[in-house]
């Protein structure tokens, strides 16, 4: 290596975050860019009308628009640690099955260049990273693990355990979610009723800023620079290796030059920046030869079911303890496929543009919980974003796709807490199409520079660097080639984990 910096990392969610954090102590010269900056700690960070009426940490203008051209917002964040700074801090592994490939609504399901077995220990490490508190063995469907969690899981309330023996009496085996949250000995975590969807006022919670960014930094050898968008790659003239990245900060643009380059700026930003770098050599952008970039865009249908129960009280602080896998898989003729998890206890809604009268809110308040269900889609090329002729970025979707997945685990759901004695049970299931003018949630999507073996249906190889080049690698959750049921974040740490060790064994930095 011989620039004056060795990798530039752009992104600080648990992608490029987490691969900064692996190579800290490495002698690698590292530049992180971020778009955003520090999310401030301050009283409004655990204020629910701050936080989810007045949207004060989204970035609700982004110059994004639908596939009629109307401008389209999205559940979306730009700060130092990208989305994981509001997240509920679920950190669950992928299943062995997810990487081979199956069915899903009776189509297939790609299968992934890399196994469970090459991400195992990679998975171990990052739940040290983040925390993770868990219970091997709970979950049915759990793959094999070479240890136990790094920490006990975090305890059930008393009213959470006494309906988690109702559930299992009617089939259902919960499981202790694991959770990244600081309940280590000592930690700093008070398990409040403001975590999931917040972001953190102690830094108590598992976030890529907390666990990553903050101890990278700790490295004379890796920077940080925020308010800096990652704008466009410049190549040499060949077109095999990335030589700049022009960076946009204050209204002025600059270059910056490096040995690597590691984009992780999401799934909607990675892919746009491949395409904004078209040069003669790369003429539909870095990467798209195969007209591969930004297609097979991946979201989750998510249901937040919102239960009331006729006697149990519901009154305690942190709810986010538990989830239910026997869904995850078909079962017989079933197409029930996805994941229960309860959630943190927000504000219920009868739809998307009717609040709950205040009769709803208390009985909510004293005897409710939120569970949210979600259901994968596939990899569809139709499902895609592009750069549009006035330079927005454009999200395109393809012909419904939806199935009967998703309404079955809702019905199944819905029935089982029927049972339970949730006299009142209601939900919002917002779909994806060309229509919609809001993506909820801005989470959870995946794909849009699929991981392959084959140039011609995929954009990196299984080392995440770029098909035809060098020294580009992608580590956020575009490259996924399929989407799992469970919360993707610990899995985009993970090969994070995975890929900074590929680029030291390729690229070491030059020592003094």
């Amino acid at each position: 290596m011989g620039n004056a910096v060795d990798v530039i990392v752009a992104g600080t969610g648990p992608g490029g975050g987490t691969l900064a954090y692996a190579l800290r102590g490495s002698g690698a010269r590292v530049l992180m860019l971020e778009r955003g900056d520090f999310v401030p700690q301050e009283p409004q960070n655990w204020d629910r009308t701050a936080v989810l009426v007045r949207h004060r940490y989204k970035d609700l203008g982004k110059n994004w628009i639908n596939a009629g051209g109307q401008a389209l917002m999205s559940m979306a964040f730009h700060a130092v640690g990208g989305q994981s700074k509001f997240y509920g801090g679920a950190l669950l592994r992928m299943r062995k099955g997810d990487f081979e490939g199956r069915e899903q609504e009776d189509e297939p399901v790609s299968a992934w260049p890399i196994s469970y077995q090459d991400l195992e220990p990679y998975y171990a490490q990052a739940e040290r990273i983040y925390w993770v508190h868990g219970a091997a063995g709970e979950d049915p469907t759990e793959p094999w693990r070479s240890g136990s969690f790094p920490f006990p899981p975090i305890p059930h309330e008393a009213e959470t355990e006494q309906l988690m023996g109702a559930f299992r009496h009617h089939g259902w085996t919960p499981f202790h979610l694991p959770i990244g949250i600081d309940r280590r000995p000592g930690g700093r975590c008070i398990v409040c009723p403001t975590c999931d969807g917040f972001p953190c006022q102690i830094h108590a919670k598992a976030d890529t800023e907390v666990c990553c960014v903050r101890p990278a930094l700790e490295d004379p050898n890796i920077e940080l620079l925020t308010g800096a968008q990652a704008h466009r790659l410049r190549t040499d003239a060949g077109g095999r290796r990335v030589v700049a990245i022009e960076v946009v900060r204050n209204g002025q643009s600059f270059e910056h030059e490096a040995d690597v380059f590691v984009i992780a700026c999401g799934v909607y930003e990675s892919p746009a920046l491949l395409m904004r770098s078209a040069n003669d050599r790369h003429p539909g952008g870095i990467g798209n030869g195969s007209d591969t970039v930004g297609r097979n865009l991946m979201f989750k249908q998510m249901t937040m079911l919102t239960a009331i129960h006729s006697e149990v009280p519901h009154t305690g602080t942190f709810h986010k303890t538990w989830g239910v896998h026997d869904f995850y898989a078909p079962r017989g003729s079933s197409k029930a496929y996805g994941v229960v998890q309860s959630s943190g206890k927000l504000f219920p809604a009868r739809s998307p543009n009717e609040p709950p009268d205040a009769a709803t809110q208390a009985a909510f308040a004293a005897r409710g919980m939120n569970l949210l269900l979600m259901t994968p889609s596939r990899a569809e090329r139709e499902n895609r974003i592009r750069i549009a002729p006035d330079g927005r970025i454009q999200v395109m979707f393809g012909p419904e796709q939806r199935g009967t997945a998703h309404a079955e685990l809702v019905d199944a759901v819905k029935q089982t807490l029927v049972k339970v004695g949730y006299g009142e049970v209601f939900g919002v299931t917002r779909p994806y199409d060309n229509k919609v003018r809001w993506l909820w949630p801005g989470t959870h999507v995946a794909g849009s520079l699929r991981m392959g073996s084959n140039p011609a249906d995929s954009v990196v190889d299984a080392a995440c660097r770029v098909h035809g080049l060098d020294n580009l690698y992608v580590v956020d959750a575009s490259v996924f080639p399929s989407q799992p049921a469970v919360n993707p974040a610990l899995t985009i740490a993970a090969n994070a984990l995975r890929v900074a060790d590929g680029i030291m064994g390729r690229h070491p930095p030059a020592r003094p």
